[in-house]
């Protein structure tokens, strides 16, 4: 084969040695090449290297083969970033890598007949002239080309490690390197012959597996069967970013394949071993003499786990026909073994050869436990290992095929084995079966079924657990919490596509609980294949499923054994990558999923989209191929798919998780498998499991071009005063484009005023011509004239630095680009500023030209969180009056960090709550203006924090705000308006938080913003779900109790049979699915919505809602105690309370959903128990009423009712004046509450005085006005009931509304009572005054009921008046019929008429709101039921409900006109203001607008006239405006023809929906 040298090493005596040396004498410079040259030239320049023969007693091993390949350079198809390397038969000079190439390329070719086995890569490399300093990494990529797959694998030459492999210190190697040297040379004994070639020898830390040796008796392959097996390998410089990629040269004079070359070169002082690892094992090295006999070839790994601590790692190893499982411990010493304990162990030399003492420092890892195990297929089995790598279950995958017909050839092989390693066979008890393990060094037996092995110690779990018989499933080990992790509290957590099982495995194991799954699978290959991979997205408390049918993935909470939540916008890419390629945060909150183009940030508990990164830049189509979580979850590393060649798409990128900026890149794993070890945020370590090696890395050595590490090569120069720009000069930029920066005074309309307002302007002109213009207007609370403009960096950033503030911008490269704001930072004192190429900027002291600060540019945030939260607040007065493309670039400068939340702050806050707790009066119009059009853009896409509380609630920081400034309010809409369309927009209730937090207080009457809460409770309506055929396919609903006539019949109970239900979601499927295609939307509820939720009793013991005793007969005796002694003791801790809305705010399809599920479930018991025994009181008075009326004669049997009345009254009483106490205000404003006094205080009074007086026959007439009492207190106990709370709530509402017309009547008929009584009584002479009588009474009381009783005909009384000629009294009867019976009657009908209209429209809310406060009652009594909540699934956070299109459209219709109804004209004006501002500054600020100059000049000789400049504004604000308007006039009409259409369209929707229904209705008519 051309270019590949065979070079024989002689054996190691003394006769070869001198022969050898006295050979190497007569030979020229390159002696090694010579010789080798001269011993294996046979035909094409190779040497057949004969098959390893045995070897008799005694006799050295042979010598270990080295092969040596030179090359030249390959001219044809050269590219210009490619130098492509051709092997050749001869020596040649040393190929040079200049810097002018990006990648060095050359071939080794593999020999045929090549003992199998791992052979390392040293590289002939000499670095004499290149410069260190400008070489950032040195990235060696090899590819072995075996089949059509080509396998890549990257490692890195840090910096730091590039100087040791090119120092020319002999470097010390320790004892531990030289003994394993030693021990591996054992093997073939050979000898360094030293060459002065004068290069370095690096050797590679990636092994090759050559298999060009051919075993005996086997048949030449055919010619279209072979593979080309050569291996590639590649080189490629990286120097440092922004500096010179001038490093030097580097020269490449060989590439050597051996399988031991630390043995070989051990003595050689040019001789390095690239070191990329912290630790590494070579499996076929392990010390361990069972495990390092290669009876038939090289291990590879085949499988691996490793523990969840990162301290152990299992792998299995095949050989042959040998299969091997080791464990081995990365992080701690091994314990010191225990002396054998028996004979039979001492002599058991496959053991004891295993044992080892404690290792010396410093520590390298060790082999725990390992197990010879028959061969089996890769997926016949399976394996999880224990958090600490104490367990190990073992598990059995074969059983899913059918019985193989080659079952006894397979086991007449395994008995074959076993006698060649003298070894005795037994049953391996693995097949069929699933094995337990514990890991137990100081067990030297061989486990049962096992071939060999030590360490691995069997158990049986299914004693304990007999879910584990016969247990077949994937499986993992896990640890809920993410900190202080105690092994007490591990998971064994198993899915087999049915059911989760969850185990605690610590000491005994048991069995906690099971959790069914949404959509079991029953074949178990498939539920294996499948529902396998899920148990990787096993983080924290949350479980990650998948449902491949309907591409949904939901969370589960296996603590809790709940389902958390789902989505079903994945694409395919993603739900494909949810089983292999995703990564979850180590709490598991976190989870990111690549898509083809594009990686999203889900929170799992909600899957709300927390960040996004689409592929933009990237060419030859790439792909997203994994992700991970690194560095305490703050960042992610991405690794890119494309059709490029593997070392020329070898790198990945890592990117914050808030903002999914890019930090920096690294280099990506390739073909060999990277898992966590430890992911500390500064050094993160991990295990990298190769082919044959296992080897611990540090991921800061994947790394480059990282801000932390260019910093670091910051000198003095970089920030220097050379290339310093001071103040307004014109600039001519390294690119050719000139900068010139203007101040400049612009006018600007604000409240209908001119305002002078300072602005910087700086030019770009190319080739003499402007090309772009940047206006910036100054903050006016700063001072104008302390302030300085500089172009810094060569002209590659520009600084404006105002008094106590800076802003940086990136400037244009070409005439093309954009100014880009990189930087808002405050200051103390006085700086200069000045960037370097390293991306840092630098404050300089003018006057002492020292630093006084330094950051990054790429991060401006840590390390000067204050400052930067300081720079922000500033922003919003420029945004005021900027331009637009100047309002964008603040944007989305904002909008990059709108989710970062700095740590160290206060309550952990970012921009927004600083925005919010640092808000001004002075600044509100600003704020408010900048947060809109933020929160407008696509950019300002903020998620509140799923951890958030009032404290770090900026709509409740706003609201706290309002007591002294009541516009702050202004501002919390605009987040409030924002939550809501993005709740709707996405579909996602997670944005609702901030506002659900906040109900308490927007419901507050007292609050200034009262008014704007109906309007915020209509928008919190009709939020859509995302899982709308989840929802139908597994839910339960809360059902209405009815009196069925029909009781025979079955009940109708499908969602499909009713029009408007309220949905519970179970786990379970539902029983009575949908018939057909369910077209109704549906919409969630959330019971904080209706309630504000306090924490438990403090003086429960247990919080009842998480107790876990059932519920009994025993337990009512302890609830009844518990409310007896709470109301003796008048104390009043309610777990839930109502928030105090206001009457029209209940007109929520939500809060009545959210009150109609829990009266169906808890509310309608609780009202039955509590009217049932009011009953009893009715009964009882009743009685009472009958036996005096029917004169019983039985006292004692009279008295004991009156007793038993008295008991329940004073009982109903107590509960009544508790109330009282809770809330007097809203107690005495209720006349339910009057009613209940009156109903309970009659009969009691009355069965006083009865049992008091001796006469039992004496008129009681308190128990009369009882009966009427009693029958007011009955109609409104029964107002929950729809029928009855319609009249109960239309005569409560009539009176109510003519309450002034009693008090008017009332005067009028006290008036009329005394004037007719002085008429009738003033004059006695019945000769003078005929109309004297003695009939009408001299009694007041008397005197009003006879007047009262006129208006209704009863004129007895003065009859003798009408009999006479009295003028004044025929006078007063007829001044009293006309103001009574005529006027005051008619008066009132009329104000009855319209009252009951009124009541008519509103006795929903009202029969809404009696539910509601009985419902309020029952959910805090249910707290105090022990076990109630726990043994019922009547308690969902949120609650689901159905609707129709035309529902929907009437509602927000209804919404519309309520809102236009209360916008006043102070809002109106200030929003038109708000608009009139935006258009005229942006107008103003001379970006792209062609009447700029037509401003100024106008200005300017309006000010030359002499007083006109204000007329001149004036004349430009009218024309604007009218501008504006007709713009805002076409807006209009584009509205209400988008309403139109969208009318339409629901109308069409409806009527397909109303024919959907009637087909149902008659097929269910058909049918009966």
């Amino acid at each position: 084969m051309a270019g590949l040298v065979a070079i024989d090493i002689p054996e190691e005596n003394p006769v070869t040695r001198d022969s050898a040396r006295r050979r190497d004498d007569d030979v020229n410079e390159d002696n090694v090449l010579i010789l080798g040259v001269s011993n294996v030239h046979k035909g094409r320049g190779e040497k057949e290297i004969e098959e390893d023969k045995e070897q008799p007693d005694g006799a050295l091993p042979p010598p270990q083969p080295r092969y040596r390949s030179y090359f030249e350079v390959l001219d044809d198809d050269q590219l210009a970033h490619e130098l492509l390397l051709q092997p050749v038969e001869e020596t040649r000079l040393p190929i040079t890598f200049k810097p002018i190439t990006n990648y060095l390329k050359w071939t080794i070719p593999t020999p045929p007949r090549v003992k199998k086995s791992h052979y390392d890569i040293v590289l002939g490399i000499s670095a004499k002239t290149m410069d260190l300093d400008a070489v950032e990494a040195i990235v060696i990529t090899v590819i072995h080309n075996i089949g059509d797959s080509p396998l890549g694998k990257s490692e890195v030459i840090t910096s730091q490690e590039l100087r040791r492999l090119c120092s020319d210190e002999v470097q010390d190697k320790t004892e531990e390197n030289k003994k394993n040297a030693s021990r591996a040379s054992r093997g073939s004994e050979a000898t360094f012959i030293a060459s002065d070639d004068g290069c370095f020898r690096w050797k590679l830390h990636e092994k090759l597996i050559l298999h060009g040796q051919q075993e005996e008796g086997k048949k030449e392959e055919k010619e279209e069967e072979k593979e080309d097996k050569s291996t590639m390998i590649v080189m490629e410089v990286k120097t440092w970013q922004g500096e010179s990629t001038d490093y030097g040269l580097i020269e490449l004079h060989y590439t050597e394949i051996l399988t031991d070359a630390q043995a070989f070169y051990m003595d050689d002082p040019m001789y390095r071993e690239h070191r990329p690892f912290i630790h590494t094992i070579d499996l076929n090295r392990t010390g361990c003499l069972q495990l390092d006999t290669d009876p038939q070839g090289p291990k590879r790994v085949t499988d691996y786990t490793i523990s969840g601590d990162g301290s152990h790692v299992l792998v299995t190893t095949v050989a042959g026909d040998h299969r091997f499982l080791q464990l081995w411990n990365f992080k701690e010493p091994l314990p010191v073994a225990s002396p054998p304990r028996s004979r039979k162990e001492s002599n058991n030399s496959r053991q004891s050869t295993c044992s080892k003492e404690p290792p010396t420092k410093p520590f390298q890892p060790q082999l725990v436990a390992w197990m010879q195990l028959p061969m089996a297929h890769e997926i016949a089995y399976d394996y999880c290992l224990s958090w600490n790598g104490s367990q190990l279950v073992y598990i059995d995958l074969d059983r899913l095929d059918a019985p193989d017909v080659d079952d006894e050839e397979e086991e007449l092989a395994n008995n074959k084995a076993c006698r060649k390693n003298g070894t005795i066979c037994t049953e391996s008890p693995l097949k069929n079966d699933t094995a337990f393990y514990k890991v137990d060094t100081r067990f030297t037996e061989v486990p049962p079924g096992a071939i060999a092995g030590s360490g691995f110690r069997r158990f049986n779990a299914e004693e304990r657990c007999p879910q584990l018989r016969d247990f077949f499933a994937k499986s993992a080990f896990h640890i809920v919490a993410t900190q202080d992790q105690d092994i007490r509290d591990e998971l064994f957590v198993t899915c087999d596509g049915i059911t989760i099982e969850v185990y605690n495995v610590f000491e005994e194991w048991i069995h906690l609980r099971t959790i069914r799954m949404d959509h079991p699978w029953s074949v178990p290959r498939f539920a294996v294949v499948v529902f396998g991979a899920l148990l990787k997205q096993l983080c924290g408390p949350y479980l990650v499923i998948g449902n491949p049918d309907a591409y949904e993935v939901s969370t589960w909470d296996i603590e809790q054994g709940v389902r958390l939540s789902s989505y079903m916008d994945l694409t395919y890419e993603q739900f494909e990558a949810v089983r292999f390629s995703t990564s979850m945060s180590k709490d598991g909150r976190l989870i990111a999923i690549p898509g083809k183009h594009h990686v999203d940030i889900f929170w799992t508990t909600t899957w709300t989209r927390a960040a996004s990164y689409t592929i933009h830049e990237m060419e030859h189509d790439p792909s997203i191929g994994s992700v991970r979580f690194i560095r305490n979850d703050t960042q992610l590393t991405v690794e890119y798919n494309s059709s490029q060649l593997f070392y020329q798409r070898n790198r990945g990128c890592v990117f914050n998780t808030d903002s999914m900026a890019l930090v920096e890149k690294y280099v990506v794993d390739g073909c060999d498998t990277f898992v966590t070890s430890s992911d500390h945020a500064t050094s993160p370590h991990t295990i990298c499991i190769g082919v044959s090696q296992l080897s611990l890395f540090n991921l800061e050595d994947r790394m480059f071009q990282s801000p932390s590490i260019r910093k670091r090569h910051c000198q003095e120069s970089c920030f220097s005063y050379d290339s310093y720009i001071y103040d307004y000069a014109e600039t001519l930029a390294p690119t050719g484009l000139v900068f010139k920066a203007e101040k400049s005074i612009v006018p600007v309309i604000v409240h209908d005023r001119r305002v002078d307002q300072p602005f910087v302007t700086i030019t770009v002109s190319d080739k003499g011509l402007p090309v772009q213009r940047m206006s910036v207007p100054l903050p006016k609370d700063l001072n104008f004239n302390i302030h300085r403009l500089n172009f810094i960096g060569n002209c590659s950033h520009l600084s404006l630095s105002l008094e106590g503030l800076v802003l940086i911008w990136s400037t244009p490269q070409t005439p093309q680009d954009k100014f880009t704001l990189r930087l808002v930072h405050t200051f103390s004192v006085r700086t200069d500023w000045e960037v370097c190429i390293h991306g840092q900027l630098f404050g300089l002291l003018p006057d002492y030209e020292s630093v006084v600060s330094s950051r990054s540019l790429d991060d401006p945030i840590r390390g000067t969180e204050a400052d930067f939260l300081g720079g922000s607040g500033f922003l919003s007065e420029i945004f005021q009056n900027a331009g637009k493309e100047l309002q964008e670039d603040i944007i989305h400068y904002i909008g990059k960090y709108i989710n970062f939340y700095i740590s160290g702050t206060d309550c952990d806050s970012n921009i927004v709550q600083y925005t919010c707790s640092k808000w001004m009066a002075e600044t509100h119009r600003s704020t408010v203006l900048l947060w809109r059009a933020l929160l407008s853009h696509p950019t300002g896409r903020w998620i509140p924090r799923h951890d958030m509380n009032k404290d770090t609630n900026p709509i409740h920081c706003l609201l706290a705000k309002t007591g002294e400034h009541p516009k702050a309010f202004e501002l919390a809409e605009v987040f409030i308006e924002y939550c809501t369309r993005q709740a709707k927009l996405e579909k996602d209730p997670h944005f609702l938080l901030p506002i659900r937090q906040c109900l308490r207080e927007l419901t507050d009457p007292k609050k200034p913003y009262s008014e704007v809460t109906q309007e915020l409770f209509r928008e919190l309506a009709y939020i859509p779900v995302r899982n709308h055929d989840y929802i139908v396919e597994h839910h339960k609903i809360a059902h209405s109790w009815k009196f069925r006539w029909k009781f025979w019949k079955p009940i109708p109970r499908g969602l499909h049979q009713y029009r408007d239900q309220v949905l519970q979601v179970t786990s379970a499927p539902t029983a009575h699915a949908p018939k057909y295609i369910f077209s109704r939307d549906i919409y969630l509820a959330t019971f904080d919505m209706l309630w504000l939720k306090k924490g438990s009793d403090p003086s429960h013991s247990e919080d009842p809602e998480m107790s876990e005793e059932s519920i009994g007969f025993h337990s009512w005796p302890f609830v009844i105690k518990a409310l007896i002694s709470r109301r003796l003791r008048f104390i009043h801790n309610p777990t839930i309370v109502c928030h105090p809305f206001e009457h029209k705010t209940l007109d929520n399809p939500a809060i009545a959903a959210l009150v109609k599920y829990k009266w169906n479930t808890i509310g309608h018991q609780y009202w039955l128990l509590r009217f049932l025994t009011q009953c009893v009181y009715y009964v009882l008075v009743l009685v009472g009423v009958f036996m005096q009326i029917y004169s019983y004669s039985n006292v004692d049997a009279m008295n004991g009712v009156f007793i038993a009345i008295i008991v329940m009254a004073s009982m109903f009483l107590w509960l009544e004046f508790f109330q009282l106490l809770e809330d007097t205000k809203q107690y005495l404003g209720s006349v339910y509450n009057m009613v209940d006094l009156f109903a309970f205080v009659t009969p009691l009074v009355a069965s006083i005085l009865q049992l008091v007086w001796s006469d039992s026959d004496a008129q009681n007439s308190l128990f009369s006005f009882s009966v009427l009492f009693l029958f007011l207190h009955f109609l409104f106990e029964l107002r929950v009931i729809r029928g009855v709370c319609k009249f109960v709530s239309i005569i409560i509402h009539a009176i109510s509304s003519i309450r002034v017309f009693f008090f008017v009547f009332a005067g009028g008929l006290l008036a009329f009572a005394i004037a007719i009584m002085h008429l009738l009584h003033t004059c006695t002479d019945a000769d003078v005054c005929p109309s004297y009588t003695d009939d009408f009474s001299f009694n007041m009381f008397r005197v009003l009921s006879m007047t009262y009783f006129m208006m209704g005909g009863m004129y007895d009384p003065v009859n003798n008046g009408f009999k006479h000629d009295d003028v004044g009294f025929h006078m007063m009867m007829v001044v009293f019929f006309f103001f009574t019976v005529i006027l005051m009657l008619n008066v009132l009908i009329a104000l009855i008429n319209h009252a009951i209209d009124d009541g008519d429209r509103t006795w929903e809310l009202d029969w809404l709101q009696n539910r509601m406060r009985y419902v309020e009652s029952a959910e805090n009594f249910t707290y105090n039921i022990p076990g109630f909540r726990a043994a019922h699934d009547f308690f969902p956070e949120t609650i689901y409900y159905t609707a129709t299109a035309l529902q929907v459209r009437d509602y927000k219709k209804t919404t519309k006109s309520i809102k236009e109804q209360n916008a006043s004209t102070f809002e109106l004006a200030t929003v038109s203001e708000i608009k009139t501002r935006v258009s005229t500054s942006s107008n103003s600020s001379g970006i792209g607008q062609d009447w700029q100059p037509q401003l100024e000049e106008s200005t300017a000789s309006n000010a030359c006239a002499g007083g006109g400049g204000d007329n001149g504004a004036a004349v430009l604000a009218m024309l604007k405006q009218f501008q504006e308007e007709q713009n805002r006039a076409r807006e209009e009409q584009q509205r209400v023809y988008e309403e139109l259409r969208f009318a339409h369209e629901e109308q069409r929707q409806a009527a397909n929906e109303l024919k959907k229904e009637l087909a149902l209705l008659k097929e269910d008519l058909r049918r009966r």
